[in-house]
């Protein structure tokens, strides 16, 4: 923990997004394995949940800037999914979120062929919480309608939206 409270004090707010990121993925002491098993969740849960957000926004932000929204539910572990919805939440993105919402509720629903198309939903027991979020979208409309170039851009600007919250929790750490 000591070593990551470094990074998010010695990193420019609009790096800490990467930092964190990079923190985890070359294995700041606990690498994550991005399964679909709960192993990661147990190692984030030990971290504070400013950390654990900024965590989410981070691999919310280089995978779905990279591949979109519907490419993120796609492939992503449930746990990556839900903590991104949060994350997005804290820190009051709304306008992004709405348009994860509507990925996330198109995410379970099945194909023209009857099967479902996303990862998470052959290892997670129970889909209650994905099925809150409603949708017009159908799966086949949806990359059409969610990864478009408005989404691109709000993902451009997750780390100005962010700065706010992560200058929060360095005034927190300076304070301890």
């Amino acid at each position: 923990m000591k070593a990551l409270t470094v990074i998010i004090k010695e990193t420019e707010n609009d790096e800490i997004l990467t930092a964190i990121g990079n923190y985890f993925m070359i294995g700041g002491g606990s690498p994550l394995s991005y399964d679909h098993d709960s192993k990661d969740e147990e190692i984030l849960s030990a971290y504070p949940e400013e950390i654990q957000n900024i965590f989410h926004l981070s691999s919310f932000n280089a995978v779905a800037g990279g591949g979109g929204l519907i490419g993120f539910v796609m492939q992503q572990p449930g746990y990556l999914i839900r903590g991104a919805h949060k994350a997005l939440d804290t820190i009051g993105y709304r306008k992004l979120n709405e348009f994860y919402e509507q990925a996330i509720a198109v995410s379970v629903l099945p194909d023209d062929e009857g099967e479902m198309w996303c990862d998470y939903t052959e290892y997670e027991a129970d889909l209650s919480w994905y099925k809150n979020f409603k949708t017009d979208l159908t799966a086949e409309a949806a990359e059409e309608e969610l990864d478009v170039e408005e989404v691109f851009d709000l993902l451009e600007e997750i780390n100005t939206v962010a700065i706010p919250y992560i200058e929060q929790y360095v005034k927190q750490l300076d304070n301890q």
